[in-house]
């Protein structure tokens, strides 16, 4: 029973994630994970059909899926409030992601390569 529990807890994830424009997927990378002897760690990227300003490459957060389940909450919560403020609303954001893919287009046309996205923080290999 608690295999099919594991299953639906992942499917429920997902499809909020995909709600977000975001993707869930194993870890590539374990790192300090197999030291403390966890196992079933997810990572969350970023849908780079959706989401053109974040590289696909990133890990947006790594945990297992109670602490995936728990930090979505919060991302939920925050889009909620910014929608209640006005602050911030779903066509909003999906205009501003479309630019984005544009002009990425637009200068992968020109220099006839594929763009690298800016990254403010971090390293490119998401470490």
């Amino acid at each position: 029973m608690s295999e099919f529990k594991n299953l639906q807890q992942l499917n429920s994830i997902q499809e909020q994630l995909a709600r977000q424009s975001l993707r869930l997927d194993s870890l590539k990378k374990v790192g300090a994970y197999t030291q403390m002897n966890i196992k079933d760690i997810y990572a969350v990227y970023a849908d780079p059909d959706k989401v053109a300003h974040i590289s696909a490459d990133n890990e947006i957060f790594v945990g297992t899926l109670n602490d995936i389940e728990t930090w979505l909450l919060g991302v939920m919560w925050l889009e909620h409030n910014y929608q209640k403020l006005k602050l911030v609303d779903r066509d909003r954001r999906e205009l501003a992601e479309r630019r984005e893919r544009d002009k990425n287009m637009i200068n992968m046309i020109r220099t006839g390569r594929a763009p690298t996205p800016d990254l403010p923080f971090g390293s490119p290999n998401g470490a």
